[in-house]
């Protein structure tokens, strides 16, 4: 967790040098991992992929009913009537 001083000795002029030697670099025990946002679990799909993209191109505002849709997955009732619902 320091910097490769040779680096970017090579790669940045002098001002920028500075700048980015000035910043603190943290120490973490986990790794980096990637993260696709526009999904619930945070892993990239076709599927989250193509519905953003629907999402961008067609204008499906008119069809959204505001409420909080999400309890009727909370209820006590067979799924084929929360699918109907």
């Amino acid at each position: 967790m320091t910097w490769n001083h040779e680096l970017l000795q090579a790669i940045f002029i002098s001002h920028d040098l500075q700048i980015i030697q000035s910043m603190h670099l943290f120490s973490t025990e986990d790794d980096d991992k990637a993260v696709w946002k526009l999904s619930r679990d945070g892993k990239y799909s076709d599927k989250s992929a193509y519905y953003h993209a629907m999402e961008k191109i067609i204008d499906n505002s008119h069809y959204r009913v505001p409420n909080d849709w999400s309890l009727i997955w909370k209820l006590n009732i067979p799924l084929r009537i929360k699918l109907l619902l």
